[in-house]
Order: structure tokens, then sequence, then C-alpha cells
């Protein structure tokens, strides 16, 4: 559990660092990345 929290904080700073060089390719990569460790996050506890 703890190490999902901070891989989501890790996605979710690269995605902040690589919106503000432009790179909105590897944004949505990433964001794809963070939607799944989200969703399996949120299926984990039901």
């Amino acid at each position: 559990m703890k190490k999902n929290k901070s891989e989501i904080e890790l996605l979710r700073y690269r995605i902040k660092r690589y919106r503000n060089m432009g790179n909105g390719a590897m944004c949505q990569l990433l964001n794809s990345r963070l939607k799944k460790l989200l969703y399996k996050q949120q299926h984990m506890h039901t």
C-alpha cells in the first residue's frame, strides 16, 4: 500500500514536470499509468 502511494506521488510529480516542459505525449502516457494505479488501488479496498 505504501509503495503504491509513493508511486502515485512520483507519477504526479513527473506529470507536472513533463507538462511544464511541454511534452504532452509523455504526460498522456504517465496519466494513463496513474489512472490504472488509482483504479487498482480503489478496487483492492472493495
